[in-house]
């Protein structure tokens, strides 16, 4: 590799880690502002609601479509959600989009109905 290759590459990975570390202290914030300033009783009615839907849509999910859903949003890599599940790591993104769709699509008709 030469040396503007070395320069351009490590740019690229400073870059990276700039946007995940501005990514990660937003969130914080966010909580942070969150946990600050305490839920009125309707907020908090309101946010139960939410939980209690998204539980539901989850429940009528096919199990495999639930279980990648889960790990994907506990912060798993698509590695650990093949190795979890037994599905081949290659198909874990389609499985993924799919099981979104499923969700998106479920929880627009729970939200009308």
């Amino acid at each position: 590799m030469n040396w503007l290759t070395t320069v351009v590459t490590n740019l690229a990975y400073n870059h990276l880690r700039g946007e995940r570390n501005r990514s990660r202290r937003e969130t914080a914030l966010y909580f942070k502002e969150s946990v600050e300033k305490p839920l009125s009783a309707e907020e908090t009615f309101l946010a139960q609601e939410e939980v209690r839907l998204v539980d539901g849509v989850l429940l009528k999910l096919p199990s495999l479509d639930r279980t990648c859903l889960l790990l994907k949003y506990a912060g798993a890599d698509y590695r650990e959600i093949a190795a979890k599940t037994g599905i081949k790591p290659g198909s874990v993104g389609s499985v993924l989009a799919r099981a979104r769709d499923k969700f998106k699509r479920e929880y627009e008709l729970s939200k009308k109905g």
